[in-house]
């Protein structure tokens, strides 16, 4: 039986990595300040600008080969990423997912 304070816990300590591992990756790939939100997701338009797919395509992509690699665990001899690691990478996507859904959808125009 499953235990929810138990997966609260775990919640909490998985969120609160997942935002220093987005605060770090932002000072690496973002080449701005983690308040400027301009340059948040230029890393991640790469593919669009690149003509190979959409941001949200090339994030989906991402996921699938995290959760590819959870799936795997245990029969991949190549991978030294743990599964926290992993878990906190795929909460990282989602965010960003949604970041980059808001921000298209703020960006189209309204037709009637």
């Amino acid at each position: 039986m499953g235990d929810m304070s138990r997966r609260l816990n775990i919640f909490d300590a998985l969120t609160i990595k997942a935002r220093e591992v987005m605060e770090s990756r932002a000072a690496k790939y973002c080449k701005a300040n983690i308040n400027n939100r301009e340059d948040a997701n230029k890393n991640i338009r790469a593919c669009e600008h690149a003509g190979i797919c959409s941001a949200t395509t090339g994030i989906m992509i991402r996921m699938y080969d995290k959760l590819a690699r959870l799936a795997n665990i245990g029969n991949d001899e190549f991978t030294d990423e743990s599964v926290e690691d992993t878990v906190v990478d795929v909460i990282n996507y989602a965010i960003i997912l949604y970041d980059v859904f808001l921000e298209d959808k703020a960006n189209t125009p309204v037709t009637t």
